[in-house]
């Protein structure tokens, strides 16, 4: 009994001894377990001066760690260092961590030392976006951003492209001064269909036409929407661009609260009925708006050859752009009002009643010129100063021998037409010649078929000063033949 007792005890002891064995061993900490807690993901901030806005904006102490999901919370990042002195915000310089503000519509980061916007590419809730005075240059990571209403790039001089903001169909403010994009970035431009406010300030635009489209489709203008509740009317700043032709906005400007940087648009009148239906129809002005200055700098061209009613030029003045004028067989007789178009390269008037040629007296961008048998012509005098002139038809118009001095200045023609102008000496003709003009090794005649000498009709005795050159002169009329 006693040792069967004994047994028991021994056993009982066992089993609890290895009771508590088991216990020590599952309340070891160095022991496996396989519910351990998760690390916790902290995001990686790797500009300080960067983290610290975040914590501002998220108020949150500087000991509590900023997590993905805490940043989901970040929906506005508004840093403004235009007034900074200490460097804690003109400094920011790295966006890194931003990319887990996933829900971000609001962000600032004007005058930051910022260069990379790789960060917040994909951020695509983002409908602010302000960077103005950053040293930026490439806007490629916002191509993915499509949600933009207000984008502020002022003076951020570094992008030439902007092409990733094509995609923001629905921005209605874009302020871009001083934002070298050039006429090439103005098919971005296009894109904004509904935008209201436009700051293109310095851009290095000369063509405005995109901007009168996006008017013609309801954009630019006070009745845009969100115009009024935003700015009061549409904004428009053109200030410092080299722009000639401004007819393509010319229709909507009193459509618009704030222009800035565009010329005066006065009234312009135009005596001659039969010129002033003309231009309308070219300029596509209807009967009931009136000729202003805006539409007349959109005017390049005008050919009215022909067209017998037209006696009076008055109003083209206000055409300064007019490069190429033709009003040949009309019946006008005064030059004045085209005295200050001195970009014209084309003019032709022939068979005209014109005399007086002195109003074009300025012009020295001439190319072409035909006064064909404008016979009341003398004195061509005040062609003098076209070095560029290439051609001149001047056949019936009896300058004499007084003008060859004239002709004697156009030092790049390759076609003249001099039938029947009453000169008997061609001496000046063998100087040129010999300057390199009149033949067919004259720049622009091999691309019209070679130099072009025309003599006819003239009572000439001694060509000799021509001769040396006959072989170099495709077209020559008026040579006798041996």
């Amino acid at each position: 009994m006693n040792n069967k007792f004994l047994l028991t005890l021994g056993a009982l002891a066992m089993l609890l001894a290895g009771s508590l064995f088991i216990s020590a061993c599952s309340s070891d900490p160095t022991s496996s377990n396989d519910d351990e807690d998760i690390e916790i993901e902290i995001v990686n901030f790797a500009d300080q001066r960067l983290l610290t806005q975040v914590r501002l904006a998220l108020d949150i102490e500087s000991d509590v760690d900023i997590t993905p999901d805490l940043m989901l919370e970040l929906d506005t990042l508004n840093i403004n260092a235009g007034n900074d002195t200490s460097g804690e915000l003109t400094g920011i310089s790295d966006l890194t961590g931003l990319e887990f503000a996933l829900n971000l519509v609001y962000l600032r980061l004007s005058a930051t030392s910022i260069t990379d916007l790789s960060p917040i590419s994909g951020l695509e809730k983002i409908d602010y976006l302000r960077f103005n005075n950053t040293p930026i240059t490439n806007l490629s990571p916002l191509s993915n951003i499509t949600s933009l209403t207000y984008f502020n790039a002022n003076s951020v001089t570094g992008i030439t492209d902007i092409s990733p903001l094509s995609g923001n169909t629905g921005l209605r403010t874009a302020i871009l001064r001083n934002v070298p994009f050039g006429n090439e970035g103005m098919e971005t431009i296009r894109n904004f269909t509904i935008i209201h406010r436009i700051n293109m300030r310095d851009t290095g635009v000369t063509d405005i036409s995109v901007l009168g489209e996006l008017m013609a489709d309801g954009a630019l203008l006070n009745t845009t929407p969100f115009a009024q509740e935003e700015n009061g009317g549409a904004v428009l700043d053109l200030r410092g661009l080299d722009v000639e032709d401004w007819s393509p906005i010319a229709p909507y400007i009193n459509q618009i609260s704030d222009l800035s940087g565009v010329p005066a648009n006065e009234t312009v009148s135009i005596p001659d009925p039969t010129l002033e239906d003309f231009i309308r129809n070219l300029l596509e002005i209807d009967p009931q708006n009136e000729i202003t200055t805006l539409y007349m700098s959109g005017i390049d061209t005008l050919n009215v050859n022909n067209i017998n009613a037209i006696s009076d030029l008055t109003g083209l003045e206000y055409a300064p752009n007019i490069r190429y004028l033709r009003f040949g067989g009309t019946t006008v007789t005064d030059l004045t009002p085209i005295q200050g178009l001195e970009k014209v390269e084309y003019l032709r008037f022939n068979d005209t009643n014109i005399t007086d040629i002195s109003p074009i007296s300025g012009y020295s961008s001439l190319t072409y010129f035909n006064a064909n048998s404008v016979t009341g012509i003398t004195d061509i005098s005040p062609l003098e100063g076209n070095e560029n002139l290439q051609e001149a038809i001047l056949r019936s118009v009896p300058f004499g021998n007084e003008g060859m001095t004239t002709l004697k200045t156009l030092t790049s023609l390759y076609r003249l037409n001099m039938r029947n102008t009453g000169v008997t000496d061609i001496t000046i003709l063998g100087e040129m010649m010999a300057d390199g003009a009149l033949l067919n090794s004259t720049a622009g005649a091999e691309a019209a078929g070679g130099a072009t000498l025309d003599l006819r009709q003239l009572s000439i005795n001694d060509y000799s000063p021509i001769e040396p050159y006959l072989d170099q002169i495709a077209n020559l009329d008026g040579y006798p033949s041996n």
